[in-house]
């Protein structure tokens, strides 16, 4: 295990993580991008301006992970370990990835482009979507209940396969919620 440790502009696309442990660690300005991750354990650990497009994620722990100004296109989220998943997510390019079967209550995404993500039976009950780009997002048989979508983008939504009571929308948002009907808000 390595804990409280700093590594800064590192291509661990050439170098593979042979740790199985990192814990209250930071990453800055490193390429990670395609990057096998697989089963490591991430804990209280910050994740800087780094690339982790198409990482392998599969059983790995993402606890209390901060995820800030990162590239992390076509990432399959539902692949890791859901026991103790904590994640935040600023201003990150998180198109194409898949969060499929992931709990993530109370997650939070600030300033991220979430274009064609699936969202598919994911639960996201009193998640905040601020100031998101969800431009193609697919939401089927998610829990939307008490999210916070006021301030998110480009959504379409099927009240009829998600849960949605207490969800918080912008009026601009409910044309993602009745387009399925073909109303038009004016």
């Amino acid at each position: 295990m390595i804990e409280g440790e700093v590594f800064k502009k590192i291509d661990f696309t050439s170098q593979k993580l042979k740790i199985d442990s990192f814990e209250a660690c930071r990453f800055e300005s490193c390429n990670l991008e395609g990057a096998h991750l697989s089963g490591i354990k991430f804990i209280e650990c910050e994740f800087m301006d780094c690339n982790l497009t198409n990482a392998h994620l599969k059983t790995t722990t993402l606890n209390e992970v901060v995820f800030t100004d990162c590239k992390m296109m076509g990432i399959l989220f539902g692949d890791i370990n859901p026991f103790l998943l904590d994640v935040t997510f600023n201003t990150c390019q998180l198109s194409l990835c898949s969060f499929y079967g992931l709990n993530l209550k109370n997650t939070a995404f600030t300033d991220c482009n979430l274009k064609d993500a699936d969202f598919t039976d994911t639960d996201l009950t009193n998640c905040l979507f601020e100031r998101c780009d969800l431009n193609g997002a697919h939401f089927e048989r998610s829990n939307l209940q008490k999210a916070d979508l006021r301030t998110a983008e480009n959504y379409t939504i099927d009240p009829e396969n998600n849960k949605l009571k207490g969800v918080l929308i912008s009026l601009d948002g409910a044309r993602g919620l009745l387009s399925k009907y073909g109303v038009k808000i004016s």
